[in-house]
């Protein structure tokens, strides 16, 4: 996988996206994220691009919600 998510303490979490990030990818982090995040008031957000190489190809990248 591409994305990792961590949570470090209550207030951060620390977003690793390394190679090819495929949309299914960012759903799946973006919907950990959520359910982290909820009901925890402010969090701060540290990404980490390792090695990135761009976006898969072909995918519906224009509906990132």
């Amino acid at each position: 996988m591409s994305a990792n998510l961590e949570q470090h303490n209550d207030r951060l979490c620390v977003l690793r996206v390394s190679g090819e990030l495929k949309k299914s990818e960012l759903d799946a982090v973006q919907s950990e994220f959520v359910q982290k995040i909820a009901g925890a008031g402010a969090v701060k957000l540290l990404v980490f691009l390792e090695n990135f190489t761009g976006w898969e190809r072909g995918e519906q990248w224009g509906d990132t919600d």
